[in-house]
């Protein structure tokens, strides 16, 4: 079955299967380093656990990261804090040789965050692109990131956000349900790395859509994304006029690759990254990719 879900009827949607996943396989950090905790499958006689660096949707291949006996692992040789390369993992039940179980892909993710310049609003940009059942809500979300003050969704009709949960105290206001695929913009004062950790979902569709005024919209590269440049991205999705990615320490966009439409090429390019969120110009609704 499959399930529209978006932030409204004037805002970027993500498309893709319904995913409410069985957990029987939890990611955790710890001091630092990866945990992985399964559930015993019945006569298993051990577990083979497998690491991935970037692709999520990796099969198991000979040989393992390692073989145990026991229901937990700690990697501590993932890739946490490390912005440019993602550890993703999958655990095989092993019963007299032979696989019985296949548990669910999980995974970390890094973003890097900062303390806007001066008086500035310390706003960054996050996308959820792992499945933790403890973040279904923009206060968990905040909750789950040191010095949150605020996550914030963009609407790209009215161009302003349209909700913003807010940390007052020890209390969050405004609270809504979160999506997969999403970015969610986070005011962070200090600057850190921010590992989201949880199951990889299957691959997303984002919903783009032209409005009355900048035609702005902010998408999150799906983890599968083949684009390697803001140039491949932007002449990937039609309509498309310009990409361009925020800087949080300036607090304003700090890269934009703009199509010269009197002369057919892209101006300014830049690399992308799946998981990357960026801010799109379309003059068309479109479904992407």
């Amino acid at each position: 079955m499959e399930d529209w879900r978006g932030w409204g009827a004037d805002t970027a949607w993500a498309y893709f299967e319904v995913y409410r996943p069985t957990f029987d396989i939890w990611i955790s950090i710890v001091t630092g380093d990866v945990r992985l905790d399964w559930s015993k499958y019945p006569n298993a006689d051990e577990y083979k656990v497998y690491r991935s660096t970037n692709d999520p949707y990796f099969s198991p291949s000979a040989p393992p990261l390692t073989t145990t006996t026991d229901t937990f692992f700690t990697d501590a040789a993932s890739h946490t804090g490390d912005t440019l390369n993602q550890s993703y993992y999958i655990v095989e039940a092993i019963e007299s040789g032979s696989v019985v179980h296949t548990y669910g892909t999980v995974g970390e993710f890094d973003y890097p965050l900062y303390e806007g310049a001066g008086f500035a609003t310390d706003a960054n940009w996050v996308g959820l692109v792992l499945f933790n059942d403890d973040i279904l809500m923009a206060s968990q979300l905040g909750s789950d990131i040191p010095f949150c003050t605020a996550v914030s969704l963009w609407d790209v009709n009215e161009q302003t956000f349209v909700n913003s949960c807010v940390r007052l105290g020890l209390f969050w206001i405004g609270d809504y349900t979160l999506n997969i695929g999403y970015p969610y913009q986070v005011n962070v004062p200090t600057d850190e790395i921010y590992t989201l950790v949880g199951k990889v979902p299957p691959s997303w569709q984002v919903h783009i859509y032209p409005s009355t005024g900048t035609d702005q919209n902010v998408i999150v590269l799906p983890l599968d994304a083949t684009v390697t440049t803001a140039a491949e991205l932007g002449a990937s999705i039609t309509g498309c006029t310009a990409v361009s990615v925020w800087d949080p320490v300036t607090q304003q966009v700090g890269r934009s690759c703009v199509y010269i439409a009197g002369l057919g090429f892209w101006i300014g390019n830049f690399s992308v990254h799946p998981g990357g969120v960026y801010l799109i110009n379309a003059t068309e609704e479109v479904i992407w990719p």
